[in-house]
């Protein structure tokens, strides 16, 4: 499996503070619905052959960070609120990045990406990530 065929620590580390949500294998839940959220990814090297990032969620399992998929909304799924307001953030990146600074507005809007679980990695077309439906809203409240 490639770095492109699996989840990696950069497409879930940034969502962290946000309460991600992600499915989990069969194996390690007795919930029916699979559906947690991690509390901490850390690295293990119980695997010799490479070292592993491991999943901790609140519950107290643990899953490798290639065997969960997180629930994620496709960058079409943006309402026109929010399109006003992700073209407000992107407006205001004009400065661009140099090896010794990036301005605090990309951080901002990567932030907002995450913070309203955007899919802007390309994950859901990969079969890495779960689309956020009406039906399969872990967010809503």
């Amino acid at each position: 499996m490639t770095k492109e065929e699996q989840l990696l620590l950069v497409d879930l580390s940034a969502r962290l503070p946000h309460k991600v949500y992600v499915k989990v294998p069969k194996h390690i839940s007795i919930n029916p619905l699979r559906l947690y959220s991690i509390k901490q990814i850390y690295k293990s090297n119980f695997d010799l052959r490479r070292n592993t990032w491991i999943c901790c969620f609140w519950n107290g399992t643990f899953a490798k960070i290639d065997e969960v998929k997180p629930y994620l909304r496709s960058m079409s799924s943006m309402t026109e609120e929010e399109m006003a307001e992700f073209k407000l953030l992107n407006a205001e990146c004009d400065l661009m990045p140099t090896f010794n600074y990036i301005p605090v507005e990309h951080y901002r809007l990567f932030d907002w990406l995450n913070r309203n679980y955007f899919d802007y990695r390309g994950l859901i077309p990969k079969g890495l990530a779960i689309e956020v439906t009406k039906d399969n809203n872990p967010y809503k409240d």
